[in-house]
């Protein structure tokens, strides 16, 4: 899926305004996306860590005065939906549960082994690509039933 839709999805599901967008763009210390302009794999990946910041805070280990950096060198490039579905669910503190509802919300019905599959690091002999239908249907999904809604 494009970087640009999931981008735009997120924005729309989780009701995030520019104010808000540009902050999180800040803690990913990424230059932001321009809305006329195109979104990277890399750039969403910055921003879904930003994302992950902007709900969690930074780690406990890490001085809360000082600006958490995110490491481009730590950012999986290209990003792929598995990573993206990961991040949100990281970020938004979505446990199993949750996610089944969501993915329900958004049109499909996934077994319990279906998303511990999707979960799983890639090359692990279970590991399972979560396709374009799948994220959509997920983003879909957040946006009907929203944490915080």
């Amino acid at each position: 899926m494009h970087p640009n839709i999931v981008l735009g999805k997120i924005q729309k599901s989780l009701l995030l305004d520019r104010p808000t967008v540009t902050s999180i763009w800040q803690l990913a210390q990424s230059a932001e996306v321009d809305p006329a302009g195109t979104c990277t794999r890399a750039q969403l990946a910055a921003f879904l860590e930003g994302l992950i910041l902007h709900y969690r805070g930074p780690k406990p280990e890490r001085p809360t005065s000082a600006a958490p950096a995110v490491d481009p060198a730590l950012v999986p490039d290209p990003i792929n939906n598995n990573d993206i579905l990961r991040k949100i669910r990281i970020a938004l503190e979505l446990h199993e549960v949750a996610t089944y509802e969501i993915f329900a919300q958004g049109g499909i019905a996934l077994g319990k082994h279906e998303l511990s599959d999707m979960a799983r690091k890639k090359g692990h002999k279970n590991y399972k690509e979560c396709s374009d239908k799948q994220i959509t249907a997920f983003l879909d999904g957040l946006f009907l039933t929203p944490p915080g809604r």
